[in-house]
């Protein structure tokens, strides 16, 4: 039996196919990516509980935040509005000292008087431009919230407890009472001395 020699270019060949396989036996084995385990159902829901809690919070700040600025805006404006009622009156007060001057005009005086009445008229209007109003008080029937007064006594020509007589103009502000008027009132006669009453006695 004869031996048949093995060329060199043959045993490489089988070598280096022999090599792929011990590496892949010898590589390490993967493992899969470890997982983080689901979050428990107790934790999530208190998460959840937190949150919406947060949110009521944030919710109620906001709320008392927009009141607290209505609240001082709303003060700020009451302030300023009664500022303004202050000035108002000591206006109508020097408007009552012309109306007075008025009153005792004389022809002799025509320019001065002119220069009066147009100073007057021009106060009445810088009135009327802030929403100051006068009252109705002349023969109109007493009404107590906004009129004050001064005096009664009976008057033939017009009803009982009418208006006959005005001392001072009363006025409104933004349709609110500023002054009240101070009038005179209309009162029945009194009955003539003697006479019976409906009892019968003297």
């Amino acid at each position: 039996m004869t031996d048949i020699p093995i060329q060199p270019e043959a045993a490489a060949n089988a070598a280096e196919t022999a090599q792929p396989l011990d590496a892949a036996a010898s590589a390490p084995e993967e493992r899969p990516a470890e997982r983080t385990a689901p979050a428990e159902p107790d934790a999530l829901t208190r998460l959840q509980e937190e949150l919406a809690a947060s949110e009521a919070r944030t919710l109620r700040a906001l709320a008392d935040f927009d009141n607290f600025r209505r609240r001082t805006a709303a003060s700020a404006e009451e302030a300023a509005r009664e500022q303004k009622k202050a000035l108002l009156l000591e206006l109508l007060d020097v408007q009552d000292n012309f109306t007075r001057a008025l009153e005792h005009e004389s022809a002799a005086d025509d320019e001065f008087v002119a220069g009066i009445r147009a100073i007057r008229q021009q106060l009445e209007g810088l009135l009327a431009r802030h929403q100051v109003e006068r009252v109705a008080a002349l023969g109109q029937p007493f009404d107590p919230r906004v009129h004050d007064v001064l005096d009664a006594r009976p008057d033939p020509a017009v009803p009982v407890d009418t208006v006959d007589r005005v001392y001072k103009d009363g006025y409104l502000f933004c349709g609110k009472l500023l002054r009240p008027a101070l009038v005179g009132v209309a009162q029945a006669a009194e009955p003539p001395a003697g006479e019976e009453n409906d009892d019968g006695s003297e």
